[in-house]
């Protein structure tokens, strides 16, 4: 996990070829962040905002969706040129980013 300038960066330096995980790793702005690599793909990343606050992160995917695991809401995410995307979190809340396919 990568954390700069307020954009978090998941396997950032990690060997594409090597399954890896990590869970609840703190980022800036207060994000406990968990991921999953398997075969050369990022699995899903979760997300607990322990603060609130826009979370920021260089998407590993062209089309992405984040599910908040309080209410069960479903929605799509923009990514700007560079390949962040952005979305308004609440405190304590967790949520799960994956790929729309």
């Amino acid at each position: 996990l990568q954390s700069v300038d307020g954009i978090i960066r998941v396997f950032p330096a990690w060997p594409k070829n090597k399954d890896g995980e990590f869970q609840n790793l703190r980022a800036q702005g207060g994000f406990l962040v968990s991921a999953v690599q398997k075969d050369s793909e990022i699995i899903n990343i979760e997300m607990t905002s322990t603060v609130g606050g826009v979370f920021k992160f260089v998407s590993p995917w062209e089309k992405v969706e984040f599910r908040n695991e309080e209410s069960g809401m479903t929605r799509a995410i923009k990514i700007d040129e560079k390949g962040v995307a952005s979305f308004e979190t609440n405190t304590s809340v967790k949520y799960i980013i994956s790929e729309i396919k």
